[in-house]
């Protein structure tokens, strides 16, 4: 079991489920950074760099933005991504279940 901090993931409106990017994104070996006046956070994995801002719809992975379609969030002072997003960007192989939501 994954230990997430400061909150579970969730579904959000737009029916994508969101991660506390600095907590999955540490537990699978990237180093993340944060700028605040700015709201940007920086994930960097092997040869991969994402970053994602508060609030936006735009993610950039090594200097080639892109629009989501749902924003990065703020929850408790942590920033929430979509783990499609994520996973995709960084090169993780991943999956949706649908029938394992209850």
């Amino acid at each position: 079991m994954l230990y997430t901090v400061p909150k579970s993931p969730y579904i959000d409106s737009n029916n994508r489920m969101m991660i506390p990017l600095r907590s999955i994104s540490e537990l699978i070996g990237a180093k993340v950074g944060y700028d605040a006046k700015s709201k940007t956070a920086t994930i960097n994995m092997d040869d991969k760099t994402v970053i994602f801002t508060i609030g936006s719809k735009m993610v950039t992975v090594d200097g080639v933005a892109d629009q989501l379609d749902t924003n990065s969030a703020l929850n408790q002072n942590s920033m929430f991504i979509p783990i499609s997003v994520l996973a995709n960007r960084l090169g993780i192989q991943s999956n949706w279940d649908q029938t394992c939501i209850r």
